[in-house]
């Protein structure tokens, strides 16, 4: 998981230009505009998904690889809206490691998530 959120702090650059901005709200607005964007979270999926198989080919490893995929692309969409509810103050790879510590927070065993209450949105 440490390499798919190293890949997602490549992505964060992407996210906070004016433009990029611009679009989110475009894209929030309208039902259908919201469920274009799901979509276009499930291509992110896929790709991040061919990216893995790619670097571990291993038949064996492909549902763990597809697992990794939809949950690293879940932390990173959790992370962008947590920054959105933010105003997007700060920089979003700050949320997303917030993200990512409360994922792994959350799979540690005997131990509770952190309660800022807002990544289980």
């Amino acid at each position: 998981m440490a390499a798919v959120q190293q890949a997602m702090h490549a992505l964060t650059a992407r996210y906070q230009t004016e433009e990029a901005l611009a679009i989110d709200r475009l894209m929030r607005s309208t039902d259908a505009l919201r469920a274009r964007k799901q979509a276009n979270y499930e291509r992110q999926e896929r790709s991040l998904y061919a990216a893995l198989a790619e670097r571990w080919p291993d038949p064996a490893r492909q549902s763990e690889l597809r697992l990794v995929a939809v949950v690293g692309i879940g932390v990173l969409r959790l992370a962008i809206e947590n920054w959105g509810h933010d105003a997007h103050r700060g920089p979003l790879s700050d949320h997303l490691d917030v993200a990512f510590a409360t994922l792994q927070s959350a799979m540690a065993p005997n131990e509770a998530p952190p309660s800022d209450g807002r990544v289980s949105e």
